[in-house]
């Protein structure tokens, strides 16, 4: 007897991504007032800075998507690229929240010790 998935669990499966990223967001924002934000925005060529930046991270998420597709199916099992392209994407959020996250720690622990974050 096969098992068949229902259209309500491959749709949650699909959407499972999105929500994790949405529910980062929602915590970063929860911790840092979205007023801040603007305010740092303010301050920075942010129209500068997505126009080099956005092009390159697409660039290099379809590349790495396509790579790491390639190697699944090579070694593991068929995927979809499609499949593979929102594990890549939340993949990259995560890396930056964890290397922020760590960057700030050793500043404060350093600030806390009276030394230079950059030492």
């Amino acid at each position: 007897m096969a098992l068949v998935a229902s259209p309500v669990a491959g749709l949650s499966r699909r959407a499972l991504p999105y929500i994790g990223t949405l529910l980062i967001f929602g915590l970063i924002f929860w911790i840092i007032p979205i007023s801040d934000v603007a305010a740092a925005f303010t301050q920075a060529p942010v129209a500068e800075f997505f126009g080099v930046f956005l092009p390159f991270c697409v660039f290099y998420w379809i590349i790495d998507s396509l790579c790491l597709t390639w190697v699944v199916r090579r070694f593991n099992a068929p995927m979809r690229f499609r499949d593979i392209m929102p594990i890549r994407a939340s993949m990259y959020l995560l890396a930056m929240i964890n290397t922020s996250y760590r960057a700030g720690r050793r500043c404060l622990v350093c600030a806390s010790q009276g030394r230079s974050s950059t030492a």
